[in-house]
């Protein structure tokens, strides 16, 4: 995988201590891919700026490309994501792309699309095939997805809504409420919102909204191995000199 979405990966996709939604979705990703992207891989990696112009015309081809792209383990939830918020915020499509789904090649995806799109969307699932009996209901769906880093983001590409921000910035202050430096989902969901709010203005407004709402002893826990000019960066400099010098010691063993 090349470009954003590749780029996505490094910076933060590193959720193996995640509950996934999708588990099984397919054959396992290949590590070594080509040096340069296809069309398709290019078309699918514009999935994460959506939500600055979204356009539910260009989803029967973003489908297409999902179907043709060998997405890695952890850009895989996020699309899962990311359709789940455009069938939600287009019922009326649905039943188009429920047909686009159908004639997918990849058994796996396109049975945990449909299995969304039922979600999101009630009253389509006679129209689907092979549904299982009982699925999950929004609110479930909501719970498990809180706990999928992946997940959340791919939401958020798709609508920009901060809740999904602030669904990973609570799920990165969970171990401080446990008092567990151990805890390596929140680590990674504390670096997920500093990676991304460097990449996208968009995350950094919304991050620092949201820092400014939480308490002081939040934001210690927060940037507590954070190098001050990132510290200025979301603080602002008048309440970063108010934190402790950065622990790298901390940072160290969180990583392992």
């Amino acid at each position: 995988m090349n470009g954003i979405l590749k780029r996505m990966c490094l910076m933060i996709f590193l959720v193996s201590g995640s509950v996934s939604i999708a588990a099984g979705a397919d054959a396992p990703y290949e590590q070594s891919r080509p040096s340069e992207p296809t069309k398709a891989e290019e078309n699918l990696e514009l999935f994460i700026v959506y939500y600055r112009a979204p356009d539910p015309a260009k989803i029967d081809a973003f489908l297409k490309c999902f179907d043709a792209v060998q997405t890695s383990p952890q850009a895989t939830p996020a699309l899962f994501g990311f359709f789940y918020e455009v069938f939600r915020a287009n019922p009326d499509r649905v039943p188009g792309w429920l047909a686009t789904i159908a004639k997918f090649r990849r058994e796996g995806i396109k049975q945990n699309l449909q299995m969304l799109a039922a979600i999101a969307v009630p009253e389509c699932r006679k129209s689907i095939a092979g549904l299982p009996p009982q699925l999950p209901s929004p609110e479930v769906l909501e719970r498990l997805a809180a706990v999928d880093l992946c997940f959340c983001w791919g939401r958020f590409f798709a609508i920009g809504d901060p809740k999904h921000v602030n669904t990973v910035l609570r799920r990165a202050l969970s171990a401080k409420d446990r008092n567990d430096e151990t805890d390596t989902v929140a680590f990674d969901a504390s670096r997920s919102l500093f990676s991304f709010s460097r990449e996208f203005p968009e995350v950094e407004k919304i991050f620092r909204e949201l820092l400014a709402k939480c308490s002081d002893d939040e934001v210690k826990f927060l940037f507590d191995s954070v190098e001050v000019p990132e510290r200025e960066r979301l603080l602002g400099k008048e309440r970063a000199a108010k934190l402790p010098p950065p622990v790298k010691e901390k940072s160290e063993r969180r990583r392992r």
